[in-house]
């Protein structure tokens, strides 16, 4: 077996172990450690709560029980239950809406996925070059500026950097009269179906950025300068190095071993601090969205946390957790194309 095969294979497994200890953690905490600290299901008290003091509430809420699966034991129907759901993406009623969560996730999940991708797009492109842009001016008064933007951006919360956009490009523009940002809740439009001929293809319109752009610019602003400080330090360290003074010696010009070496070896460590950076940034996402009122999963899982909205909580959980592992294996193919070190460990 060839190692690159071996390495891809290895990942896959590693992320699918990890994969699956994630969900019984999750099943642990949502349904076995609130059990034992509260001394009853939170889960039913929750539905009772819902139905009201009404008569005939614990008719209803015993038919409910039965209905979601509470009344069955936890060890092993519960669980049972709970792994085949989310395996076979059954998530179930919300106990809130009474709605299908999965329409209610599909509803948002594109919203979500437009404002995480644009947020990790932009901070890896702004982070990246103002990194470089730093290291090829390094000890000018333009090295002093990037990097003390960079600490600044890197010490900033991304909730702060949220509120303190919010109030100066949507509510104090709003006092004059002037509208430059929408203020929440932010619902972005639905993408409009454009046709090609023999298919259609839904496409984001301006307004769909225009909602997009506020939330988008807060976690930037607040993200790039992690990235930009890595890079700058990374290849200034790289700049020291042996074959550096040895690719000078030959007469190879700066540019020639900054484009052939250095960032050459500077792109794996970059792409790792990359990987450590996607948790976060969808748990970012959750603060990011409940403070602009964003119409995505992220305020849709603390609406859930909130009322106690089980069958919306773990899948939730799931979908976050899956697109974490899918995106830390997409990052480990990325290494091994990057590091040749990465394809010859299994030797």
């Amino acid at each position: 077996m060839k190692p690159v095969l071996r390495y891809l294979l290895k990942r896959a497994a590693d992320r699918l172990i990890l994969f699956v200890a994630s969900m019984i953690f999750l099943f642990l905490f949502i349904r076995v450690v609130p059990i034992w600290y509260y001394g009853e299901d939170p889960f039913i008290t929750a539905l009772r709560f819902q139905v009201g003091p009404a008569r005939g509430t614990e008719v209803v809420v015993a038919e409910l029980v039965k209905q979601y699966g509470l009344d069955k034991p936890i060890f092993p129907d519960q669980f049972i239950t709970f792994m085949k759901n989310l395996v076979t993406l059954d998530f179930g009623v919300s106990f809130y809406s009474r709605q299908p969560v999965w329409e209610e996730i599909a509803l948002r999940l594109p919203n979500t996925l437009a404002l995480t991708t644009s947020a990790f797009i932009l901070n890896v492109l702004i982070g990246f070059y103002l990194g470089w842009y730093s290291t090829a001016r390094r000890g000018r008064m333009a090295d002093s500026i990037v990097m003390q933007a960079s600490i600044w951006s890197f010490i900033v919360p991304a909730y702060l950097m949220a509120i303190v956009l919010l109030i100066l490009l949507a509510y104090l523009p709003k006092l004059y009269g002037i509208t430059l940002f929408p203020l929440p809740p932010l619902t972005p439009p639905p993408p409009k179906p454009v046709s090609l001929g023999f298919i259609e293809i839904p496409l984001p319109g301006f307004d769909f950025f225009y909602y997009l752009s506020l939330p988008v610019m807060s976690i930037v602003v607040a993200g790039f300068g992690g990235l930009a400080y890595y890079v700058r330090q990374l290849t200034v360290s790289e700049l020291g190095q042996d074959y550096i003074v040895t690719a000078r010696a030959k007469g190879l010009d700066e540019d020639t071993i900054m484009r052939r070496h250095v960032f050459r070896n500077v792109r794996p460590p970059v792409v790792t601090a990359l990987t450590l950076s996607i948790p976060g940034l969808f748990g970012g996402l959750i603060i990011t969205e409940r403070i602009f009122s964003y119409y995505g999963m992220g305020l849709y899982f603390i609406q859930a946390l909130e009322n106690n909205d089980y069958p919306a909580i773990a899948a939730l959980f799931y979908l976050f957790t899956l697109l974490t592992v899918i995106a830390l294996y997409l990052v480990d193919i990325l290494v091994a194309v990057f590091d040749p070190r990465v394809r010859l460990e299994g030797r």
